[in-house]
Parts: structure tokens; sequence; C-alpha cells
């Protein structure tokens, strides 16, 4: 309690400090960097050179927004921009020590872009739209399309104005003041817009099955891998423009390369006007992680569960699999029963241990 109460009390302060950083900045007529948070927020809230300081206790004193107001819409920020993609990076690790195959052709393609060049000469306009339309970009939407951030959305119609809603070609009104929550993990499994890799004459257990299961390679527009596309998809949408995919606010949350869900099945980012304002920097951030660290380096399940590291060298190939197939095993029980929701959703029936070495040290060098 005692180390809460203290991160609660310096997190509050490291607040105030830039409150009043940033009104001594606009009263001093400083420039405001555009990317500046904390600064948009202020000059939101009223504070202009002009205006006066506030005496009042409640520190609004003719403000737009309150100070409470301006440090709650800072720390929404600062928790959405960090905890989101922090679990987004934990779950991919996870997922690409459960499928080597796919690990190993997102080395091979990392190696086609970058080669040997240095993390120095890596360039945004030139590397990222690549990334994004490669394995990488695929492995980043399937792991959101699994687990999205935020499981439930909200959603609402306005106060005094209904709203129309079109489906399967018929129109329904939804009244004003209507609350609404889109079901995002539940709208990423749907058989009606995802591409399976199941054959034509699967089972709805098999297509279920399939859609619950990290399996990257969907997203990709090869026509060597076989899977069943929805109709509902316009398949005129697919392109090989890299150029779109990262130009800006209002670009596609997948890239024009890779498989393209039809409108309202993809929404880890939400959807409308009101969708992340932090979707391409999240974005940027996963691909550019995923580039540094698979580049030189392949993560392993940690097998020390089920023996010790000196008997798993010891081992031979079948004897490694085994053990490698018992913590798989436990890693998709984790993902099934192990999830609860906690602002994101989270892990928390259990650990999953990885383990990082460097790529040709391999303890299990198959592909699975």
């Amino acid at each position: 309690m005692k180390r809460a109460w203290e991160s609660y009390e310096n997190w509050s302060n490291y607040q105030k400090e830039m409150f009043e950083s940033r009104k001594a900045d606009i009263r001093a007529g400083k420039p405001m960097d555009g990317l500046d948070l904390m600064g948009a927020l202020v000059k939101g809230a009223g504070f202009s050179a002009d205006s006066p300081v506030s005496t009042e206790k409640d520190g609004k004193s003719g403000q737009l927004l309150s100070d409470d107001e301006i440090f709650g819409n800072l720390f929404v920020f600062i928790l959405a921009g960090h905890e989101t993609t922090a679990n987004t990076f934990h779950y991919i690790l996870i997922y690409l020590a459960m499928h080597p195959s796919s690990q190993r052709r997102l080395q091979r393609e990392l190696d086609e872009i970058f080669g040997t060049r240095p993390i120095s000469d890596w360039n945004y306009d030139h590397d990222c739209p690549k990334l994004f339309g490669s394995m990488a970009g695929a492995i980043m939407n399937e792991q959101l399309r699994l687990i999205p951030p935020v499981i439930g959305i909200p959603k609402s119609t306005a106060i005094d104005s209904p709203q129309p809603l079109t489906l399967d070609g018929r129109r329904y009104i939804v009244p004003a003041d209507t609350k609404i929550t889109l079901n995002a993990a539940a709208t990423g499994r749907n058989p009606r817009y995802w591409p399976t890799m199941v054959g034509p004459n699967a089972t709805i257990e098999e297509i279920d099955e399939d859609l619950d299961t990290f399996k990257p390679e969907r997203w990709l527009m090869d026509p060597s891998i076989k899977k069943n596309v929805p109709k509902a998809v316009d398949t005129s949408q697919f392109k090989d423009a890299e150029t779109e995919d990262l130009g800006g606010p209002n670009s596609a949350d997948t890239s024009a390369s890779l498989f393209h869900p039809v409108k309202g099945a993809y929404i880890p980012f939400s959807e409308g006007h009101r969708a992340c304002l932090g979707r391409r920097f999240a974005q940027v951030e996963v691909l550019a992680v995923l580039a540094v660290l698979f580049r030189d380096y392949t993560i392993e399940l940690g097998t020390n569960m089920w023996c010790l590291e000196t008997e798993l060298l010891a081992m031979d190939m079948a004897g490694r699999r085994m053990v490698w197939e018992k913590s798989r095993a436990r890693a998709a029980d984790l993902f099934k029963n192990g999830m609860r929701p906690l602002i994101t959703l989270q892990m928390k029936g259990g650990a999953v241990p990885l383990r990082f070495v460097k790529r040709g040290g391999e303890r299990f060098p198959f592909e699975a």
C-alpha cells in the first residue's frame, strides 16, 4: 500500500509539473509542438498569453477544462498508449513462440527487407510500408484480430438524434441516446467476414477452431496459400500499392497488399471518426519492435517447468519436441481459459515462460 500511494503521489506531481510548465510557456508566447499532448490540452482548455493566472481553488478561472479534467485526459492518453501496446507485444511474442513456422517466415522477410543494413540506416518512408505489407504486418493484424486491446468498445447515438443502420439490405433505426457496445473479439472471429485455412467442406467446429487459432498467413494475399475467402469481401479492393498504407489518420487499418476485411469486421482501433487517435503510432511502434527483435533473435517457449536446461540440451529432437508440445499445450490452455479483462484483456491464469536466443542457436529448430 505504501508503494502504491507513493506511485500515486509521484504521478500526480509529474502531471502538475508538466501542467505548470506548459501554462508558463503559453503565457510567455513560446510556440507549442503539435505533438505535445499536454500543451494541446492546456491550449484547448483556453489558456493563452492573455489568460489570467488562476487563483481559484478549483483551478478553473474560466477554463474550458478543469485541472482535474486535463489530468484525467493525460492519464488516459498515457495508459491507452502504453498498456495496450505492451499487451500487444506480450501476446505476439507468445504466439510466435508457439508457431515457429510463422516466426521463421517473418525472419526471412526481415532479411529481405533490411539485409545487413544497420538499424541507424533504416528509413521510415522506405522500410515501414514494406513491413506493414509483409509478414510483420500480418502478424500484428492477426494478434489484434484475436486479442484486441479493448474487448468491448462503447458507442452511442446522439441524445436527440436517432441513427439509421443497414444490415443485410434492411434498414433499421437505432433510437436516440442508445448505448451500444461493439464486441471486438467476436467480430474478429465471425466466419462470414474472415478467410479460413480449412477446406471448403469443413464443419462449423473446424471453421470455429481455425478462426480461434493464430494464423497470420490468412492475411497474405498469396495464391499458393489455400484458404476460403468469404464472399462478402470485395476482392477488387486488394492492391499491391504500399504508398497509401501509412499515409495519415484516414489511411486503412491494414496494408493494401494484405487481406482487407470489410468495413466494421476488424475493429481493434474502433471505427469511424472517434477511432483510436494513436492507431498509426502504435502500428509503427509494433512493426519497429518486431523488426529489431526478430532480425537477430528467435523467441522460444521456456521448458523449465518440464525439464532442466541441461536435460533439454542432452535430448534428441524427438525428445525436445515432446517437451515443447507440453509447453505449447499449456500456453494454448492459458489463452483459452486464463484470460481476464482488467481494462485490457490480460492473461491472469498464469505466465508463459519465454526465452530469447540468437538466431542459429535455437533449442527447437523445427517448424510447426
